[in-house]
């Protein structure tokens, strides 16, 4: 189904863009998390023992990670 951006009362396809690796997406989200969620980035890669988070953010509006 094809999406559209409403731009002073016009509409514009919005056109797709393959991503071909995960890490593109995780870098695509953590570069936007502002813009996604209201979130702050505090690190990528996180690792505690034998766990790792992708992406650990803070949420200034709950003062929460």
């Amino acid at each position: 189904m094809p999406h559209f951006l409403k731009t002073n009362n016009k509409l514009s396809l919005i056109k797709e863009d393959k991503i071909d690796k995960e890490r593109d997406i995780q870098s695509l989200v953590e570069n936007n998390l502002g813009e996604i969620f209201g979130y702050e980035i505090v690190t990528s890669e996180f690792q505690i023992d034998n766990l790792r988070i992708d992406t650990l953010a803070y949420n200034p509006e709950t003062n929460a990670s």
